[in-house]
């Protein structure tokens, strides 16, 4: 996916909530600066050249980024633009801080001083906290593959609504038969689809995927805040490692999965940290056609949450609870005598349930699908009017709705859709 999804969040913040002159494309979260999965190094050719090593020393010492010592060492050993580049990228322990990839340079040093370590090759960032800022996993981690020439995108892979996975391009630009000159495109190039393979992205037949070098890749980033940390954006650790971006998307689904979100702290405390971590991995050679195992360092995102704790829900007083409920579906002030008086008055007539017990079931299916009262109360005030507390037959609709809900996530899904149509 090159783009982020649309995420809705009631109440919370919208990326992509509707169109608007800047275009209805989602868009990506604000980041203020990146944190490297690891370094570049020469590679040996370059290393035997003392004006290309002083170049790369001198950058790396004033602590600036690779773009910027490459084209250092570009111009020391006088490569053209098409020359293979004259560094590689190693996999180190560590994660790399460089003031340089920063809007605010301090920043890189206040991280540093907060969670960097000493373990014998100087200080660096081993092991930090994160927060993420929304609930939706493909926003907070966003990818897919991607071809360059040189420094520009010409490739990417963009999932359709129906499902299919496409490769994009850039329309050419229209040229004005008159003035020769191209057309000025508002809101940024047109994307089409890549005529060959009816627009599909096909990475086994794919020219640029199978080339050596690889000129397409699975590309991602993590996106993500930093506690103590100053700034109005997001940090963003790019991302190339398949196992890497699969083990955090499995992290935050098991988030998801046992607490119903992944965004903000648990008990004010950050529920992950992202460290890395050295295991033993599936490479396909090649040349041989055989699979092979190596060791690297992958980033892997832990949770920093006591999962037992989640799994096993608190016993709540059927009271409290009712109590509760009609506290935050009301406002402030508002207690159960007020919200349903019929309660008090015993049984209805008819011999059905008292408005009381259909509050405690509603209370009791949200508990067991994992749905936020801050969620689902807009919803319900749009769906069924803001009376339904009151209403016994509109809080059997509910609780009937409730219990033919399948799952945690197709009910979220049911409740985000109705309440776009929400004014």
């Amino acid at each position: 996916m090159s783009t982020l999804p649309t995420v809705r969040q009631t109440g919370g913040l919208a990326i992509a909530g509707g169109p608007s002159v800047l275009g209805e494309k989602p868009v990506r979260l604000p980041t203020a600066g990146k944190i490297r999965p690891g370094i570049k190094r020469l590679t040996r050719q370059a290393e035997a050249n003392p004006d290309a090593r002083r170049a790369y020393d001198e950058g790396v010492a004033k602590g600036q980024d690779w773009g910027t010592i490459e084209k250092a060492v570009r111009q020391a050993l006088k490569l053209g633009d098409d020359a293979r580049s004259p560094m590689t990228p190693q996999n180190t322990p560590y994660f790399h801080v460089c003031r340089a990839d920063f809007v605010m340079p301090e920043i890189a040093d206040r991280i540093l001083d907060l969670y960097g370590e000493d373990r014998g090759q100087g200080r660096h960032l081993y092991r930090f906290p994160i927060v993420l800022p929304v609930d939706n996993w493909q926003a907070v981690l966003p990818h897919s593959l991607k071809a360059h020439k040189r420094n520009e995108l010409v490739y990417w892979s963009e999932y359709g609504a129906d499902g299919v996975r496409y490769c994009k391009m850039h329309e050419p630009l229209r040229v004005d038969p008159q003035s020769k000159r191209a057309a000025r495109p508002f809101g940024g190039r047109r994307t089409m689809l890549r005529p060959e393979f009816s627009g599909r992205c096909e990475p086994e037949q794919c020219p640029q995927y199978q080339s050596t070098p690889q000129q397409c890749r699975l590309t991602g980033s993590f996106i993500f805040y930093i506690p103590q940390i100053p700034g109005a954006g997001a940090i963003e650790l790019p991302m190339t490692s398949f196992y890497g971006l699969q083990g955090i998307r499995q992290q935050l689904e098991l988030m998801t999965y046992v607490r119903g979100r992944i965004s903000g702290t648990h008990n004010g405390q950050p529920m992950f940290w992202l460290t890395k971590r050295q295991e033993e991995v599936s490479m396909l050679d090649l040349e041989q056609g055989i699979p092979k195992r190596v060791t690297q360092w992958i980033t892997t995102l832990e949770g920093a949450v006591d999962m037992t704790a989640l799994l096993t829900a608190p016993e709540e007083d059927h009271d409290d609870l009712v109590t509760h409920a009609a506290q935050v579906l009301e406002g402030p002030g508002v207690t159960i005598e007020g919200a349903a008086t019929e309660a008090e008055e015993g049984p209805p007539d008819d011999g059905g349930p008292a408005v009381k017990d259909l509050q405690a079931s509603i209370a009791g299916e949200l508990r067991d699908l994992r749905v936020q009262w801050a969620t689902f109360t807009p919803y319900a005030n749009h769906k069924f009017g803001a009376d339904w507390t009151e209403d016994r037959t509109k809080l059997a609709d509910i609780l009937a709705e409730l219990q033919s809900a399948v799952s945690h996530d197709q009910y979220l899904e049911k409740i985000h859709l109705t309440m776009e149509d929400a004014p």
